[in-house]
């Protein structure tokens, strides 16, 4: 079944509706994350090396979990904040805190890069830290052929017009949660999802 197109109202709207049915944030998050990891070990069977660049909502929610789920199976995890702990919303920072990245020796291929910085809502222009973080992505796809997987929207786009900040995230992955935003659809953002 085809996944239909949404604006970010009507994303919000579902999940209220989820939310009515009596779904919770966090249940919603760690599905999100099963699909996550799904996704990229379809791609990428054998553990490497992740980074986890996170901003301070649910989207960096979103890629904890999936840093936690990637760690139970081998992958080495780093984490890139873009704001302290302490500035993350609560769902966000309780994910955080459940992370447990595996230590030892790094895994150095495949390296994957989970944009985690920004999620629904969010519109160009990008701001600090967050712009420095989105150049930092693009330079490790560019000098350490990193692939880079953007959680619901490459960091940088918006998500109802495909507008483009100039230091959006260029995604080799867009993995959508819960539905199609109308902005990764537009003709403007193709060299970015």
């Amino acid at each position: 079944m085809e996944s239909p197109v949404v604006t970010s109202d009507e994303m919000r709207a579902a999940e209220a509706s989820a939310f009515a049915r009596r779904a919770t944030p966090a249940a919603l998050m760690e599905e999100a994350a099963a699909g996550i990891v799904h996704a990229i070990t379809k791609f990428f069977p054998t553990p490497g090396h992740c980074l986890v660049f996170a901003g301070k909502g649910n989207n960096a929610g979103d890629g904890f979990a999936a840093a936690r789920l990637l760690a139970s199976a081998g992958w080495t995890i780093d984490l890139h904040l873009a704001f302290s702990e302490k500035e993350c919303g609560p769902l966000a920072r309780k994910k955080f805190r459940a992370l447990r990245p595996k230590s030892g020796p790094k895994n150095h291929s495949p390296l994957i890069i989970l944009d985690g910085l920004l999620g629904l809502g969010a519109k160009p222009p990008l701001r600090e830290p967050i712009t420095t973080a989105c150049r930092e992505i693009n330079r490790l796809r560019n000098e350490s052929n990193a692939f880079v997987f953007a959680l619901d929207l490459p960091t940088g786009l918006d998500s109802d017009s495909g507008a483009a900040d100039p230091n959006t995230v260029v995604a080799d992955f867009t993995l959508t949660i819960g539905y199609t935003k109308r902005g990764l659809i537009a003709d403007r953002a193709l060299d970015y999802v």
